[in-house]
């Protein structure tokens, strides 16, 4: 998804690009949007380090092929995050442990490393 392609767009709240061939995604590509849910399932995405996702509560990331998710900026409360059926390793990402948020899924990674703490932050 090219960079600024859904940015300042003010009229679509649930964007579904589920099932689909999406592999790479701009870090711009979602800047300023109204963007409420954020569908982007069952595609080939490996990266996602979205900087920009200000108003989304819904973010479905499950079934990509993703072994990088990090450097995310929510500014609210995100209610569900679905990144099972990924490639992610390790431990969890710093920006996963700071979230607020109601639902995190990550079953069926590779993580093998929850640290002290790693829920600590993780309220609604």
């Amino acid at each position: 998804i090219e960079k600024n392609y859904f940015s300042y767009n003010y009229f679509i709240e649930y964007l579904n690009l589920s099932h689909n061939q999406i592999e790479t995604i701009d870090n711009h590509s979602f800047e300023s949007s109204s963007l409420y849910v954020l569908d982007l399932s069952f595609n080939r995405i490996k990266v996602f380090t979205q900087q920009y996702l200000l108003n989304v509560e819904y973010i479905y990331l499950n079934n990509n092929e993703l072994n990088i998710f990090s450097n995310i900026d929510l500014n609210i409360v995100v209610i569900v995050i679905d990144l099972s059926f990924n490639n992610l390793a390790g431990k969890l990402d710093r920006s996963l442990r700071n979230l607020l948020t109601r639902v995190l899924r990550v079953n069926n990674n590779k993580l093998d490393l929850l640290e002290d703490g790693s829920f600590y932050q993780m309220t609604y």
